[in-house]
């Protein structure tokens, strides 16, 4: 039976695994010879940041960013690369600061919405 002493806390992803926009910093590299030497020799070394940019149309290959260049990479090398991504606390995106039964309307051009008056009817026009 194992306890939860025996759980790694610091969790690690491969490379390849992260999503456009994600951050996080190089953990390890698990390619060796000629591969793992090429990867360390482009940046790729344990504790630089990195965060993936973006995707080709067909998911492979894809553009990360670390020490002030890009670098496009096949998934296949960069499965080979262990990221420890970094934790991010955010609003839940699906929560509606204004439900539909408030009093907040959409703006028809910006589509932000924008909260009456206390003293404005419903219609827009004050009293």
């Amino acid at each position: 039976m194992k306890s939860d002493f025996n759980i790694n806390l610091e969790m690690t992803v491969s490379l390849h695994e992260m999503i456009p926009g994600e951050r996080g910093k190089v953990a390890e590299i698990l390619a060796e010879g000629p591969v793992g030497r090429r990867l360390m020799d482009l940046g790729l070394l344990p504790g630089t940041p990195i965060q993936a940019l973006r995707a080709s149309p067909l998911g492979d290959p894809t553009v990360y960013e670390l020490r002030g260049y890009r670098l496009c990479l096949r998934n296949e090398d960069a499965a080979q690369v262990l990221v420890r991504p970094e934790i991010r606390f955010q609003a839940d995106a699906t929560t509606d600061p204004y439900p539909a039964d408030s009093a907040a309307t959409p703006d028809a051009k910006t589509g932000l919405r924008s909260v009456p008056s206390p003293g404005a009817k419903a219609d827009g026009n004050s009293v």
